[in-house]
């Protein structure tokens, strides 16, 4: 019993160890099942869908699209095409690049892609060898595709990243896939169109109908497949039979005798027994249209009649058959059921000859016929690349490369014609309508012979949704229409005003501005726009600009619909500018005083400042910092305005900006300084400023600044400036005059501040500052050659003239020094109050009163002999009673001496005098 019992313990043990083994490895499985499922979870499909163009295929247009996982790590294959991958690496500077290249066999012919969301097509097929997705932590990244002419790099969105170098080289064309060997492609022609085949229409009835829908687009036609031609050439018509060939069941359908039915009342008319009754339809558009049966309801095989001529078509079980006439009255189209109830459409190509088409009828494609038949071609200037029909012709459109410079802010679409049967010559066309989309344009006018026609866009239009002129060339003529109001267009003849006029509607339909740098109020956004409120206006606010009062700070801000948004701004006015091709908050403009334009243009964006600086009267790009701000202003200020500032202190040349300190943008010193002493006045020192930007050639210039001393300058152009110092008193200057073309402009120092003398003449400047000298600094020129009492002669600030009286009074001879002929005579001068005497006899002596004294009087002695009079010797005598003797020791030198000398001098000062 005991060793069952451990039989059946070990039997148990062994079978909970089973369970346990089994458990653990189900668990582990688990588990690595669930990260293999989340490893593949984290490595989504990114599907992008290619366009792939099968001319020989006969897929339906459905199945011309291919999907394909961007996240493959293997071969593909799509349809017909085998895509291989081969692994791609390389490094740029830092930049380590993975990723796969897959090569198709054969290579596609791709018309476009679409990504998640995005849709891109191409202007031309491209045959395409294949292309290479760029890895980032084991994902795609980028995609790699070549087309247009260079490799384009899109996101897996299928965003555009950039064209030609890698996203990342920010334009460094040395990061290019060119050096990588990648699958590339060829960009194709397209496919030229056929003549585009006929209409559907849901089957007419009478009397009413349901009104055909609104035309779409046209789009490029492509050449029919070789089985479509073999099975319209099965169901062709009958051409041109004899009336008698009429068989029983066949109606002839008279497409002339429509004018005979009406609305109240159907016409009937009788061919070979059968009756046939005409009802008006609806109008399509600008379309008649006719319903034609029999009287008896039976179904007939139409038999057109039109030109004379009969045409038998193929199907003989039509109820009813419908005609679209054009303005002129021809059919158009004829469209009917047949008897498997499909719509069966036959346009008119001229003479009774017809076309099956298989298009469903809408007004658009009835205006195709129509321009068909009018031999003429509809532009649509709403296309901007790629080709499309047009009735008569097919049109071609590409983008204009090189358009003329005045029209550079404008993008332009040339539309050309060429025949549709393939020659690819470029013919003359008659022009049926202009229209834009399903919006016809008017005042374009019909021409014959347009060679082509150019459509002109804004380029801040970013849709491209408003042409703004179209010009159309007839022989050797270039017709101008311009954009007026509610899609109408008008000629312009005069090409002055093309510019100026697609400016306005630039800025009607679009946040632009042409920047005005001269204005300092609110103006318009156009040049030619009379009004500054009807479409959008400018804002100017205006402030000085500190730490300087001498400079105008301007905002100019665009206010459209309203709002005060970021704007684009398309040109400078009355200057030649590359503008940055940024959206702006505003255009900060500054200005020197009442001086236009303004010396620098900033470009306020949200992110960035663009700078331009004028020089030699045009704008240039100058990038500094704020601190250097003033200085800049100041520099423009010179070139552009000849301002400088002038250091009246300054006895040598200088810098434009008053200093001898070297500037940072202008290293010649051009304000020229020359002095001299005053020739009236020998005492007085005139320095002369000048500006001289070319050695020797001076320039007229305006004052910035005189270091303050004078503050209110007249803004004039001035040739010179003279400024005159005493040489007393060199820490102001006693005079400054400058000289205008017409006229000068002088200050005077009053010993506080300095005066503009508005009445003072120029011929009076010399006795003006002998005037200044007396009254500000109390020095008086005197002449001691009078004997009588006489009067010294000033000005004042009037003009007007002041006397100022010295009395003389003789006080005998002195001695006798040669006989009866000679003698010194005494003389006593009472003097007005001064502080300093200058003499007026050439000897340019200088005598100063003791300080806190002024002089009084003086004695003077005389040398005569017959009418010559000389003073010899002189005294003057102070208010603190003192004295100071002169002796004549030379012409025109004195020198001080002890009066108790007198008499041994005589003899000296005589000789000194006569000689």
């Amino acid at each position: 019993m005991n060793k069952l019992w451990v039989a059946l313990t070990l039997v148990l043990v062994f079978a909970v160890a089973l369970t346990i083994a089994l458990t653990l490895t189900f668990v582990y499985k688990g588990r690595k099942k669930e990260e293999k499922e989340d490893k593949e979870e984290k490595v989504k499909k990114v599907v992008w869908k290619f366009k792939v163009e099968e001319l020989d295929s006969g897929l339906k247009p459905s199945e011309n699209v291919l999907e394909f996982d961007l996240n493959g790590n293997s071969d593909q294959t799509l349809g017909k095409y085998k895509l291989t991958l081969k692994p791609v690496s390389h490094t740029f500077d830092k930049t380590e690049l993975s990723g796969r290249a897959f090569t198709s066999e054969p290579e596609m012919r791709l018309k476009g892609f679409s990504g998640d969301g995005s849709e891109v097509s191409f202007d031309k097929v491209v045959l395409c060898s294949g292309f290479t997705t760029f890895l980032k932590d084991d994902k795609v990244d980028f995609v790699s595709l070549w087309h247009t002419g260079d490799f384009h790099h899109y996101s897996t969105k299928g965003e555009l990243l950039s064209k030609g170098p890698f996203p990342f080289a920010a334009g460094d064309p040395s990061k290019s896939p060119d050096k990588l060997d990648l699958p590339k492609g060829k960009d194709l022609e397209p496919t030229k169109p056929p003549v585009i085949p006929p209409p559907k229409e849901p089957e007419p009835t009478t009397p009413k109908e349901p009104v055909p829908t609104t035309p779409k687009e046209p789009e490029p036609t492509v050449p029919k497949k070789e089985e479509e031609k073999e099975k319209a050439e099965k169901k062709t018509y009958e051409k041109f039979i004899p009336l008698e060939e009429i068989l029983p069941g066949e109606a002839v359908i008279d497409l002339s005798l429509y004018t005979f039915a009406i609305q109240e009342k159907p016409y009937e008319y009788e061919v070979n027994k059968v009756t046939v009754k005409i009802s008006l339809a609806n109008k399509v558009g600008q379309f008649k249209s006719f319903v034609y049966e029999r009287k008896d309801g039976k179904i007939f095989k139409p038999v057109l009649s039109f030109d004379g001529t009969y045409v038998k078509l193929p199907d003989s079980s039509v109820k009813q058959l419908r005609s679209f006439l054009n303005e002129r009255g021809e059919p158009l189209v004829v469209t009917y059921l047949d008897s498997a109830r499909n719509r069966k459409s036959w346009a008119h190509k001229g003479k009774n000859e017809w076309e099956l088409r298989s298009e469903t009828l809408t007004e658009g494609l009835l205006e195709h016929f129509a321009a068909f038949l009018d031999r003429s071609t509809i532009l649509d200037v709403s296309v901007k690349s790629g080709s499309y029909d047009g009735g008569l012709y097919t049109v071609q459109v590409s983008e204009t490369t090189h358009v003329e410079r005045k029209y550079q802010d404008f993008r332009s679409f040339t539309h050309k014609f060429y025949d549709v049967s393939g020659t690819g010559t470029n013919v003359k066309s008659k022009v049926y309508k202009y229209k834009h989309r399903s919006t016809e344009l008017v005042g374009l006018p019909p021409k014959p012979e347009v060679s082509h026609v150019v459509v002109y866009f804004s380029r801040f239009d970013e849709e491209l949704v408003k042409p703004l002129m179209i010009t159309i060339f007839v022989e050797l003529a270039e017709l101008n229409y311009l954009y007026s109001l509610n899609n109408t267009y008008s000629l312009e003849t005069n090409n002055e005003k093309i510019l100026p006029k697609l400016e306005l509607f630039a800025s009607r339909f679009n946040p632009v501005a042409s920047i005005d740098p001269t204005k300092r109020e609110t103006y318009s956004p156009s040049v030619s726009e009379p009004s500054t409120l009807l479409y959008g206006k400018v804002v100017v606010e205006c402030q000085n600009y500190n730490p300087t009062k001498q400079f105008v700070k301007c905002v100019h801000t665009l206010e459209f619909e309203g709002d005060r948004d970021p704007f684009n701004v398309s040109s400078i006015r009355h200057f030649s500018v590359s503008v940055p091709d940024i959206k702006v908050k505003n255009v900060e403009t500054f200005h020197l005083r009442n001086e236009k334009p303004g010396l620098l243009l900033r470009f306020i964006s949200s992110s960035e400042r663009v700078t331009y600086l004028l020089k030699d009267g045009q704008y240039e790009r100058s990038d500094f910092e704020d601190k250097e701000l003033v200085e800049m202003l100041r520099f423009a200020s010179y070139t552009e305005a000849n301002y400088i500032s002038v250091d009246l202190y300054n006895y040598s040349s200088y810098y434009y900006n008053g200093t001898f300190q070297e500037p940072k943008l202008h290293p010649e010193k051009t304000v020229v300084v020359k002095s001299e002493n005053h020739k009236p006045f020998p005492h007085v020192l005139k320095v002369e400023h000048t500006l001289e930007k070319k050695s020797g050639v001076k320039a007229l210039f305006k004052v910035f600044e005189t270091n303050g001393f004078l503050s209110h300058l007249p803004d004039e152009k001035f040739k010179s400036l003279e400024a005159y110092f005493s040489f007393r008193v060199a820490d102001h200057a006693l005079m400054v005059v400058f000289h205008s073309q017409t006229s000068q402009f002088i200050y005077t120092w009053t010993g506080v501040r300095y005066v503009h003398e508005k009445n003072l003449g120029y011929y009076n400047l010399a006795t003006r500052l002998k005037t200044l000298l007396y009254k500000v600094f109390e020095v008086l020129y005197l002449d001691l050659t009078p004997t009588k009492q006489f009067n010294i002669t000033h000005v004042n600030a009037d003009n007007k003239t002041e006397e100022v009286r010295v009395d003389v009074k003789e006080q005998g001879d002195v001695a006798q020094v040669l006989g009866d002929s000679s003698s010194v005579k005494k003389n006593h001068y009472t003097l007005p109050k001064c502080t300093e005497i200058r003499l007026i006899d050439g000897s340019l002596y200088s005598l100063k009163s003791p300080p806190g004294s002024h002089f009084t009087s003086a004695l003077v002695f005389h040398w005569n002999k017959s009418d010559v009079k000389k003073p010899v010797f002189l005294i003057f005598i102070s208010s603190d009673d003192s004295i100071v003797n002169l002796r004549l020791t030379k012409p025109r030198k004195w020198e001080k001496f002890n009066v108790l000398d007198y008499s041994k001098f005589v003899p000296d000062a005589i000789e000194a005098a006569s000689s």
